[in-house]
C-alpha cells in the first residue's frame, strides 16, 4: 500500500473518531443523568414555579401564554466572560454536568432539577450564549460553589415571558424556526413593541429518566423589568 493511500486512510480514520466522540459528547448531559439519578438521594424532585398572568387565542393553534416568574432562584450557569462566539453548545453542557456531578466546594452530587434553559444574547452584533440549570428549592439558600469559574451561580431578577408548548424534542433549526414563528404570533397579537429583542431562551422541562411527555419552550422576554442577563 503507497505512503499515499496510509495518509488518506489515516485521515479518514481520525475523522470518524472526532465525530464519534462529537456525538458521544453531545449525548453526555442528558445520559450521564439517566445513570447517576439512582445513585442520588431521592429528594423532592422540583420543577421552577410560575405563574399564568394570561392565555391568549386559548384553545387555538396559535395559543401561547404571559407567564411570570419570581426571581431569586439560583441556577449554575457557564461563566460567559470564558466562552468566545465560536465556542459550542456541547461544551457548555458539560461544565454544567460536572458542577452538577460534584465539581463543587461540597462535592455534591446534585440532583438535577428542571428547567433547562439555553439564552441566547444577539446584541452588538455577535450571538452568545449560556447554559443554565435550575438548582432547585432544597439548595437555594446555599447552593454549592464552583470550583470551576467557567460556572457561576446566577440568580435571576423576576422575569415576564411569552412562550408556549412544544410536545417533540427539536433540532437546532427547528429551536430557531419556533423562535421565529414565536415573535411572529406576538407581532400578530400587538406584542411585538413590548419584547426584548437582543434576548431569548430555549427551554427543556423533560427529564429524560422519566416517562413524562415531552416539553419544550421557546422564551422571549418581555421588556417590563430589569434583567440581569
Amino acid at each position: 500500500m503507497s505512503k499515499k493511500l496510509f495518509t488518506v486512510c489515516g485521515i479518514l480514520k481520525r475523522n470518524w473518531a472526532s465525530s464519534f466522540l462529537e456525538a458521544k459528547h453531545r449525548r453526555t448531559f442528558w445520559e450521564s443523568r439517566v445513570l447517576r439519578e439512582a445513585q442520588i438521594p431521592q429528594t423532592a424532585f422540583t420543577e421552577l414555579s410560575y405563574t399564568v398572568e394570561q392565555v391568549y387565542n386559548a384553545g387555538t393553534a396559535n395559543e401561547f401564554e404571559e407567564r411570570h416568574y419570581n426571581g431569586g432562584r439560583n441556577f449554575a450557569c457557564t461563566n460567559a466572560s470564558f466562552y468566545g462566539a465560536g465556542v459550542t453548545k456541547e461544551v457548555m453542557f458539560q461544565a454544567v454536568q460536572d458542577y452538577l456531578q460534584g465539581d463543587n466546594d461540597q462535592d455534591m452530587d446534585i440532583r438535577l432539577s428542571l428547567p433547562v434553559i439555553m439564552i441566547h444574547d444577539i446584541s452588538l452584533g455577535s450571538h452568545h450564549f449560556m447554559v443554565c440549570a435550575f438548582l432547585g428549592e432544597a439548595l437555594n439558600n446555599s447552593p454549592p460553589t464552583p470550583t470551576d469559574p467557567k460556572i457561576v451561580i446566577w440568580q435571576p431578577t423576576e422575569k415576564v415571558i411569552y412562550t408556549r408548548r412544544v410536545g417533540t424534542r427539536m433540532t437546532d433549526a427547528q429551536w430557531h424556526m419556533e423562535y421565529q414563528n414565536l415573535k411572529t404570533l406576538l407581532e400578530a397579537n400587538g406584542k411585538g413593541s413590548n419584547i426584548l429583542n437582543h434576548v431569548y431562551a430555549y427551554v427543556t422541562f423533560t427529564p429524560p429518566w422519566t416517562k413524562m411527555a415531552d416539553r419544550y419552550e421557546v422564551w422571549i422576554f418581555k421588556n417590563v423589568q430589569v434583567h440581569n442577563f
